[in-house]
């Protein structure tokens, strides 16, 4: 159980030295020297795709650059020399940037997927979160997943669900504590939910595989106060 006093935002990717848990602001979203658990289980009856992800090889348009604000910070996610070498990122590949989802919640976010020179995927929701994660999903790691609730979880608006997903995932279902199951956007290997109650909590994300079958993450609780 992880338990938080004021949480904002909390990251479930995964890094090269195991799965990551990251709590509080987004400057925590960056590369970290603890790894700590990213998610209690996960079980299902088919395969995540092991192919990299599609998205990244499509081709390139005016629409993929990042917003010119956002350059800088983006580039920061490789890591500096305080951490040790495993866990920084690599090089940001900023002009290698593609826009995965536009047009998302209340604050019409866009969500861009942006490859590093170490082999690594980041991802940067405008007005929202930026991490990284391996980008690559097996039977005990099918997606990465993430949330953020900028006034605090279970009150105002809602909690936000949001990963990296396989190229033969063709639909994610976001699981709440308030009985709801909220069909997330999908496309372009990235997914992104708002929960429909601002009291309600996610506590596991189920994946389709468009080639049958499918994977349930069970995601860690959280206690708030």
């Amino acid at each position: 159980m992880t338990r938080m006093a004021r949480p904002s935002f909390v990251l479930g990717f995964a890094t090269a030295v195991g799965g990551l848990l990251a709590l509080g602001t987004v400057a925590l979203a960056r590369p970290h020297s603890a790894p700590r658990p990213a998610t209690r289980s996960a079980h299902g009856t088919g395969a995540p795709s092991t192919a990299p992800l599609a998205v990244l090889s499509r081709p390139r348009g005016p629409s993929d650059d990042l917003p010119a604000p956002l350059v800088a910070s983006v580039a920061d996610l490789a890591g500096g020399p305080e951490l040790v070498p495993e866990v920084r990122n690599g090089t940001v590949l900023t002009r290698s940037s593609h826009l995965a989802l536009s047009n998302l919640g209340g604050t019409k976010a866009s969500f861009y997927v942006v490859p590093t020179a170490k082999g690594r995927v980041c991802i940067v929701i405008t007005n929202g979160t930026q991490g990284c994660d391996e980008g690559r999903f097996t039977l005990a790691y099918p997606a990465s997943w993430g949330l953020a609730d900028a006034d605090g979880y279970r009150k105002g608006a809602p909690t936000k669900v949001y990963g990296l997903v396989p190229n033969n995932v063709d639909r994610v279902t976001v699981v709440d504590d308030k009985g709801g199951r909220t069909a997330a956007r999908v496309g372009n290997n990235a997914y992104y939910a708002e929960l429909a109650d601002g009291a309600a909590m996610p506590t596991s994300i189920v994946l389709d595989y468009a080639d049958g079958g499918s994977a349930t993450i069970d995601l860690p609780a959280i206690t708030i106060g």
